[in-house]
């Protein structure tokens, strides 16, 4: 039985992403195991590396792919009929943009939460604190999972043609709204983190992120601490809105199991 449905069958939103995207793609309908998914994925990176491209996961979520059209043509108005030669410049002026210091903006985002931490009376080093309790190894996607029907959501497995990770972001910038980070802020912690860890983005949805290494971050929890404050600066709501008990400590020992990273924005 094959997983390969031809492009003329997959649904209108994936067609559009992809038309967006302007690389090759293979979707994949929702599937109660996600273990096709998860072979095509390690397949396409072991090409990735050989061929120059990097792959991604990415949902098939109106507000998704809203984002990236709002981040990339601000001025567009009909998402099916967006211009993809406006598309391809405004990615090549992404591309083109010098990105900052990456410990000068992780540095700036921890002082905005130190700032909001004292104007709402709460204490910060308690908050990064705290015992080295309560994480666990994370060593597959979870972030395409609807939870409601149990089945994956439908989504678009696209090569896209940089061999740069942290590069992605031009093609799929996602972020901007709320807390999440906006495109460069994305770019330059994700070239951080492939440089530090050859950690790669791996799955985009509509509020979620995930990055995949090929091995632990750190050995230890203790090791893995000043890691787990950076990613909590990052991405508080991962922290903040997880379940009763999870902290930034707790985040640390799972960074020392896990070869996912998972973000979670509200």
């Amino acid at each position: 039985m094959t997983n390969i449905i031809e492009e003329k069958d997959w649904p209108e939103m994936a067609q559009t992403l992809q038309k967006f995207l302007a690389c090759p793609c293979q979707y994949f309908a929702p599937m109660r195991d996600d273990e096709p998914i998860w072979q095509a994925y390690q397949a396409a990176r072991e090409r990735g590396r050989k061929e120059g491209f990097t792959p991604v996961l990415l949902t098939l979520e109106e507000n998704l792919l809203e984002s990236c059209l709002y981040n990339t043509l601000p001025d567009y108005n009909d998402c099916p009929n967006f211009d993809p030669a406006a598309v391809t410049a405004a990615r090549q002026k992404i591309l083109a943009a010098p990105l900052p210091e990456s410990t000068e903006v992780l540095q700036e985002m921890q002082a905005d939460w130190q700032e909001c931490a004292e104007e709402d009376g709460w204490d910060w080093e308690e908050a990064i604190g705290g015992d080295l309790t309560g994480g666990e190894d994370n060593d597959r996607f979870i972030g395409y999972w609807n939870y409601h029907t149990r089945d994956t959501q439908p989504m678009l497995l696209a090569e896209i043609p940089t061999a740069n990770p942290w590069e992605v972001f031009a093609w799929v910038p996602f972020g901007g709204w709320n807390d999440c980070p906006d495109t460069e802020q994305h770019m330059t912690a994700a070239k951080r983190w492939f440089e530090l860890y050859d950690a790669a983005p791996a799955v985009i949805t509509m509020d979620t992120l995930e990055y995949i290494l090929p091995k632990p971050a750190a050995e230890t929890a203790e090791e893995a601490r000043p890691l787990a404050v950076e990613l909590y600066c990052f991405a508080p709501d991962t922290v903040d809105q997880a379940a009763e008990g999870f902290t930034v400590g707790s985040l640390a020992e799972t960074l020392s199991l896990s070869t996912v990273w998972y973000f979670w924005w509200d």
